[in-house]
C-alpha cells in the first residue's frame, strides 16, 4: 500500500526526511575525518623523514592546509546537523503533545527510520490506521510550520 500524500502532506514529509539523509552525509564525514588524519600523519612523517624542500614540501603543505580546512568544514556541519535535529525533534514534540499517536507516527518513521508496517506492529495497530496517523501528523506539522 502506497500512501498518496496532499502536497502539503509532502511538503513535510521531505522537510522531516531531510534530517535523516543528512546523517548519511555525516557518516560520510566521520569515514573522511578518520582518512584525513590518518593521510595527515603520514604527511607529516614524510616531511620530517626525507627532509623535503622546495616544492614537493610546499604541495605536501598545501594538502595538509586543506585537510585542516575541510576537517573544520565537518565541525561546523555537524553543528549544522544538530541544529536542524533539535528543530525536527521540537515539531514532532509539538504534534505529539496536540496527538500523541500522530507524533509518535512521525518520530517512529522520521527519526527511528522504521517502516510504516514496522510502526504499524511496534503500536500494535493496522498500516491503515498508522497511515492514518502518519498522515495526521504531516498535516498537524504542516500547520505547526
Amino acid at each position: 500500500m502506497k500512501m498518496i500524500l496532499s502536497d502539503e502532506q509532502t511538503l513535510v514529509s521531505r522537510y522531516l526526511r531531510s534530517f535523516r539523509t543528512a546523517s548519511d552525509r555525516l557518516d560520510s564525514a566521520f569515514v573522511f575525518l578518520e582518512k584525513a588524519e590518518a593521510a595527515r600523519s603520514s604527511i607529516s612523517a614524510s616531511i620530517g623523514t626525507f627532509s623535503m624542500g622546495g616544492e614537493q614540501r610546499d604541495r605536501m603543505l598545501g594538502a595538509m592546509l586543506r585537510m585542516d580546512s575541510a576537517i573544520d568544514d565537518i565541525g561546523g556541519f555537524t553543528a549544522e546537523l544538530s541544529d536542524r535535529f533539535k528543530e525536527v525533534e521540537g515539531l514532532i514534540s509539538e504534534v505529539q503533545e496536540l496527538d500523541p499517536r500522530a507524533g509518535r507516527a512521525l518520530r517512529d518513521v522520521y527519526v527511528s527510520g522504521l517502516t510504516v508496517k514496522e510502526a504499524a506492529e511496534k503500536e500494535g495497530c493496522s498500516r491503515k490506521t498508522e497511515y492514518e496517523n502518519l498522515k495526521r501528523g504531516l498535516d498537524i506539522a504542516y500547520d505547526l510550520l
